[in-house]
Parts: C-alpha cells; structure tokens; sequence
C-alpha cells in the first residue's frame, strides 16, 4: 500500500523532472490512479507533503561562485532560476568555480561556471 509520502515524493519528482505540459498529463493520470485506488482521501495529506518537500528543496538550495562580487554580478541571473526563490539559498565561496555560478539544490543543478566552459572548450580541441 502507497503511504501519503510516497505518492508526494513521485509527484514532487516529477514536477522537477517534467516539462509543464507533460506534467500535467502526468498530474492527470496520477488523479485517476488515486481515484482507481480509492485514495482519494490522501490528497491533503500528499498536498502536505508535497509542500514539505518543496521547503526542504529551497532550504538547499546553493549557490557556487568564486568570489561574492561574482554573487552581485549575477544575482538576478541565478535568481531567475526555476529552482531559486529570492534569498532562500546559501551563497557559498568556492574558487574552483573560477568565475560564473553553480546553482545546486536538492534534485538538480545548473552549472553556468567559467571552470566548466573552460573544460567543455578543452575536450572539444583536443
């Protein structure tokens, strides 16, 4: 038997996962699993939990730069992510970045680093 959590953990996983239009697809046939299981009477416990996770998911929320002028240079870059609401991320130094950011949290990360551009130009010439 499926508990609240698990049915909020699948569809949690696949709003990151999904496009808008195949997620709500997915959304519809998850509402008729729960209706052909007779599970209707989960959903504010699965909404619950969704929106548990969700918390969990911006209270991890990351960001990578080399420096914190490289933070300020980029701000609204990194904040017009999907996955980065407006000051619930840590901003957290690391000079491997080299420059640019890496925006991690809990199910994906964004790699816009000078480190990783650098390393993409140097596969392709080799």
């Amino acid at each position: 038997m499926n508990t609240p959590q698990e049915y909020a953990q699948t569809l949690f996983d696949a709003e990151q996962s999904k496009t808008q239009a195949d997620f709500d697809k997915f959304y519809s046939n998850f509402l008729g699993l729960l209706k052909m299981r007779s599970h209707e009477k989960m959903v504010p416990e699965i909404i619950s939990a969704v929106e548990g996770l969700s918390e969990q998911n911006q209270a991890s929320t990351q960001v990578l730069v080399a420096k914190e002028s490289d933070f300020e240079k980029f701000k609204s870059e990194i904040e017009s992510h999907d996955d980065v609401q407006e000051g619930k991320y840590e901003v957290v130094t690391d000079e491997n970045v080299i420059g640019g950011y890496v925006v991690r949290t809990g199910t994906s990360q964004v790699d816009n680093s000078y480190r990783t551009r650098l390393l993409e130009l140097y596969k392709a010439m080799t």
